[in-house]
């Protein structure tokens, strides 16, 4: 006997089930970064002199950090000129790491070579909700960041706290995706462009992006034969978006449950 059923429901079905994969949480949404801290670099010894005067503070920013990152770039070869255009701006995906856009989004260069986030994965405390239409994912571990450029090292762990959040999607298969980073308490330690021992406290990164994203398209088989009964098959085919073609991760489909 041929099942039934309702096809709005099992493409809603479908939808939850792909939005809540591991793999798309977090998936490419540029993240804009913004960047506080503050930098205590060692004193020199005066002249003629045992005294050493306390450490120097020096506030790190956002705007001093590209400022030593096109500097940095530059040297390595990866960028024309040692300074970045007004405007530009520190953005983070998780499929690209850190890169440098203009004011018109346009990537300038990558700076996954110098800079780059590491998550621990002891203790790393998950959670998740789905509610009216939303879900919801998050993230909270211990999490280190590394800046290892020609002329400026240093690395600071802190308490890093992630979240997604998705929306049904449409019936375009439309969906809004957000995603939010914060690393915070960070302390570190490491090299100014100087060569002077410094040490990093108080340091925070944010980062956040939206968009509104597509969703692959499933096939989904129903009214499989009934031999016994010597029913002709019949089957039916719904795609959320604008073909059949199954999603593919990794390079291995992923079959969508019958009904």
């Amino acid at each position: 006997m041929n099942q039934k059923f309702n096809p709005f429901l099992v493409a809603a079905f479908v939808a939850a089930l792909w939005l809540a994969r591991p793999e798309v949480s977090q998936a490419q949404v540029p993240q804009i970064v913004s960047i506080s801290g503050t930098i205590l670099a060692q004193s020199p010894q005066k002249t003629n002199s045992s005294t050493v005067k306390p450490p120097s503070q020096t506030a790190l920013t956002t705007a001093s950090l590209l400022k030593q990152l096109a500097i940095d770039e530059h040297q390595a070869g990866n960028y024309a000129t040692n300074i970045f255009p007004a405007g530009a701006r520190l953005v983070y995906s998780t499929s690209s790491g850190f890169s440098v856009i203009d004011k018109h989004n346009k990537t300038l260069v990558s700076a996954a070579n110098i800079l780059s986030l590491q998550i621990t994965d002891n203790n790393n405390l998950t959670s998740f909700a789905q509610a009216r239409g939303v879900t919801t994912q998050g993230n909270v571990a211990i999490t280190g960041l590394t800046y290892n450029g020609g002329t400026m090292h240093f690395f600071v762990t802190g308490l890093g706290t992630s979240s997604t959040r998705t929306t049904n999607p449409n019936a375009k298969g439309n969906y809004d995706e957000a995603n939010s980073f914060i690393l915070q308490d960070g302390t570190g330690v490491g090299v100014n462009a100087a060569g002077v021992s410094i040490v990093l406290i108080g340091f925070t990164l944010t980062a956040s992006g939206s968009e509104v994203a597509t969703m692959p398209s499933f096939p989904i088989p129903v009214d499989p034969v009934d031999e016994s009964s010597g029913d002709s098959s019949s089957s039916v085919s719904i795609s959320i978006g604008a073909s059949t073609a199954p999603f593919v991760t990794g390079g291995t489909p992923t079959e969508a449950p019958a009904d």
